[in-house]
């Protein structure tokens, strides 16, 4: 799939909340999609009743300076990222037709305003996500790879799975 299942979120969310902690579950959706319609229609919305919060990102963003960056020197991004105490990351694994692999570094993406996504692509993507990441890296404290559905190819038309038959 294109977004993390739901079951490896929900687990990851009880195992949080089991020992004290209030998950924060968040989405920051490419331009044009909402973040709410984004949770209905994932069925994530299943991690409240787990335990966790979920939180529409593009609606907290805080634009910052990256010390100690080379490429991305500024960033609009979720303010809770830089707030909380640690952060779980759960990429999808997925092959990117920029950077062929998509997981955990790739995924912390979702973290910038969809505004200044344009940006980091133009500065060639692998270097700013290097950025970010440093940049996030004391709180990441975990990063588990989604891998129960993987997507072959994911390009500007979106992912491809794989030969199908016409029905």
């Amino acid at each position: 799939g294109l977004v993390t299942n739901v079951e490896v979120i929900k687990t990851l969310v009880e195992m949080v909340a089991d020992r004290g902690a209030k998950p924060l579950v968040g989405d920051l959706p490419i331009l044009g999609w909402d973040a709410r319609t984004v949770f209905d229609a994932t069925g994530v919305r299943v991690i409240e009743d787990a335990g966790g919060e979920l939180v529409d990102w593009s609606s907290n963003l805080l634009e910052i300076e990256l010390p100690n960056a080379r490429v991305l020197k500024k960033v609009a991004i979720a303010r809770p990222a830089i707030e909380v105490d640690a952060i779980i990351n759960v990429p999808v694994l997925k092959h990117h037709f920029l950077t062929h692999l998509s997981g955990g570094m790739k995924n912390l993406f979702g973290l910038i305003g969809p505004n200044f996504r344009p940006h980091v692509h133009v500065l060639g993507l692998d270097e700013p996500l290097v950025d970010l990441y440093e940049f996030l890296k004391p709180r990441i404290v975990l990063n588990v790879m989604d891998a129960t559905y993987i997507a072959q190819s994911v390009r500007p038309a979106g992912p491809y799975y794989g030969p199908t038959e016409a029905r």
